[in-house]
């Protein structure tokens, strides 16, 4: 039995990975902090519960511990905690916990988080000294590079289109010098690209990314049932010939969550330091993922590329608006991607190397029914309950066009 200490298990990867490590048997101890409505403790909870109602039978193989990354370098931690830890003798770190902010505006938060946080978690693990320490990077680190991005690169002089961006490669650059110092624990640096839900049931902690797009078509389609005079309808979708930012055939590089969990645990069963892309072989272009979403929320018609001229239809015009403010944090993604390359991961796992599933019109229905179920809201959280790994830009406030219309 494992003992693994980890930080954002309230998050989107580090709930799904949480839970797997406890259906291997392996025992964890979370950092987490309170809210102003709940306990660390109760977070965490409410977080295992949701990945999985059965995560009962496992409360004999995790403990709460409360502290916060961005608190010192002992990340919060009583003195009752850390000697606990440093005498458990902790086999592996796994450092989930951050901000995905991409606003401008939350800069000095994103930095708390995924800077400073990162460096305190690397000096409590100086002091703990586990066998192996896992970082979750991301694969946009390679900035606005436009070749194919290796795990081995990290600085080719790039620039970052948000501050998410840029503090994840500073923060990937301290762990890779602190590994430096500390050869003898066996770093391991993991790169995902744009997660979205399980594969086959499309359960997903938040609704981030790809789901923030996706959201603003299926609360229109909601306004439009009930205005049903504003638009045309073929019999089974609604017409609405707009333009919407991108390019059509650049890769939209998607992973589900159980693709990321499973190829990362097999990475790390491997012991073998290095930077590994968590990342889909055969991405899609950001037009199948365009066209099989609206189609499958309700509509047809959509088309990807520059507005020549300004709509003549008022209402036309404004949902395009709508949705390039609701796209804009997005945009360097949908309109080119360079190809992730996966050799270390390919040479480490061999036969064991796990190649992602091809998205299929089957696959995006999945994801976006489980979040049409919900109504695209998070299930597993109260107000004012933050979580790492949430992207505040996210809103739950209706596009100004529904309120328009309704």
């Amino acid at each position: 039995m494992k003992k693994i200490f980890m930080t954002g298990g309230t998050g989107f990867l580090g709930s799904f990975l949480a839970v797997a490590m406890l259906k291997k048997g392996h025992f964890v101890y979370f950092l987490a902090r309170g809210s102003k409505f709940k306990s660390a403790s109760e977070r965490i909870n409410d977080a295992l519960n949701f990945i999985d109602r059965n995560y009962l039978l496992y409360k004999g193989r995790f403990q709460v511990l409360e502290g916060d990354v961005c608190d010192s370098e002992q990340c919060g931690l009583s003195k009752r905690d850390f000697v606990l830890l440093k005498n458990d003798e902790i086999n592996e770190i796994w450092h989930l916990a951050g901000s995905i902010s991409f606003a401008e505006q939350k800069r000095k938060e994103t930095w708390l988080a995924n800077v400073e946080g990162t460096k305190n978690i690397l000096a409590l693990s100086a002091l703990l000294n586990p066998e192996q320490f896992h970082f979750s990077s991301t694969a946009y680190v390679c900035g606005n590079v436009e070749e194919t991005f290796f795990e081995d690169q990290l600085n080719l002089g790039q620039a970052f289109y948000n501050p998410y961006e840029e503090t994840k490669f500073i923060a990937e650059k301290l762990v890779r010098q602190w590994a430096d110092k500390f050869p003898l624990i066996k770093t391991l640096i993991f790169r995902p690209s744009i997660i979205v839900g399980d594969s086959t049931d499309g359960k997903v902690c938040g609704y981030s990314g790809y789901y923030t797009y996706m959201r603003v078509y299926y609360l229109l389609r909601k306004t439009l049932l009930k205005k049903t005079h504003l638009v045309q309808w073929n019999g089974e979708r609604i017409i609405l010939p707009i333009r919407v930012p991108g390019v059509y055939s650049s890769p939209l590089n998607i992973v589900t969550i159980d693709y990321a969990v499973e190829l990362m645990l097999r990475l790390a069963s491997k012991s073998k330091p290095g930077t590994y892309h968590i990342t889909a072989d055969n991405p899609a272009p950001y037009g199948f993922w365009l066209d099989q979403g609206t189609r499958y929320l309700g509509f047809e018609g959509v088309e990807v590329g520059n507005r020549v001229a300004l709509q003549e239809d008022e209402f036309l015009r404004l949902v395009e608006s709508e949705i390039f403010n609701g796209v804009r944090y997005y945009l360097p993604y949908i309109r080119y991607q360079p190809t992730f390359n996966k050799t270390n991961s390919k040479n480490v796992l061999g036969a064991e190397y796990l190649v992602h599933q091809i998205v299929n019109p089957e696959l995006i229905g999945i994801l976006l029914g489980y979040a049409a179920k919900h109504d695209f809201r998070e299930q597993h959280k109260t107000k004012g309950d933050g979580i790492e790994g949430y992207n505040g830009e996210d809103k739950r406030e209706k596009p100004r066009l529904c309120s328009v219309v309704s």
